[in-house]
């Protein structure tokens, strides 16, 4: 009996300290675009935690929760919108469902590998949400007189993506580190247990993953870069930008991406055969 009412407790306690951790991290922001958004420091990933730990259906309710508070703290965002159906999408789009999504961190929770799990729900919620922006940016932009709505399409793909790819970024290489690290399954939070292997294994092993989340994270930010720099070129102007401003260095990208495919492919063949030496 004690047990049972000793558990909702904890997990009313921790869902409420990591909401209080998101709405912190919200508000330290790393950059600003002009109309919404923002970089922050993994500020999604306490809402995927939980979600993680305590499964997808607590993880949306509490995601709900901190939309709600998101939402408060961005009331300004209201006063430049053009009529009620724009209204009404920032609420569902900008806010409620995109805060929400970060619920579905816990998607992947009956994986193996934790650390895979927690980054793989991560780059989910980061999705939907990105996608989420997307529709309301294109309700908002379409909106007004000066935009067509192939115009307002492309602006908005390429304005959520510019802080969207970054913070997709730092959030699941901090999910990916948390969750190697931290065993958030368990009922009192502790460190991951380890697999007897060759301390050469791991390193090697180790590189291999580095390799290839270095080579997907170089494509993005390469990707955010690219959109940052054409957005700044016009001033942010909706009305004058084009997708086609946006270039980007094929080449280099190609390049870096083939050798962290070939540098992580090798590197944990050569861990799982040190692994097998061993045995």
């Amino acid at each position: 009996m004690k047990n049972q009412l000793v558990r909702p407790v904890i997990r009313l306690t921790e869902t409420a300290m990591m909401i209080a951790l998101g709405t912190v991290l919200s508000l330290l922001s790393l950059f600003n675009p002009p109309y919404g958004g923002s970089i922050t420091p993994a500020a999604m990933l306490p809402m995927v935690m939980i979600a993680y730990r305590h499964k997808t259906a607590w993880g949306l309710g509490a995601a709900a929760v901190y939309a709600c508070v998101q939402l408060l703290f961005g009331l300004d965002n209201f006063g430049y919108v053009p009529g009620v159906a724009a209204v009404i999408c920032i609420f569902l789009f900008d806010y409620f469902v995109a805060y929400t999504a970060m619920g579905l961190g816990g998607l992947f929770r009956k994986l193996k590998d934790p650390a895979l799990g927690l980054a793989l729900g991560s780059l989910v919620a980061c999705v939907v949400r990105y996608l989420c922006h997307v529709v309301s940016g294109c309700t908002v932009w379409a909106s007004t007189p000066f935009m067509t709505d192939a115009a307002a399409i492309s602006f908005s793909f390429a304005y959520n993506a510019s802080y969207m790819l970054p913070q997709t970024v730092i959030e699941v290489a901090a999910a990916w580190v948390i969750g190697g690290a931290l065993d958030l399954r368990s009922p009192r939070i502790g460190r991951v247990a380890r697999e007897s292997v060759s301390p050469l294994s791991s390193v090697f092993s180790l590189i291999g993953k580095l390799a290839a989340a270095g080579g997907a994270a170089y494509l993005l930010v390469e990707l955010s870069v690219a959109v940052m720099i054409a957005l700044d070129a016009v001033g942010y102007d909706s009305s004058a930008f084009a997708l086609s401003a946006v270039i980007l260095p094929w080449q280099r990208m190609l390049i870096v991406a083939a050798c962290c495919a070939v540098a992580a492919v090798a590197f944990l063949a050569l861990g799982k055969a040190k692994n097998k030496n061993k045995s």
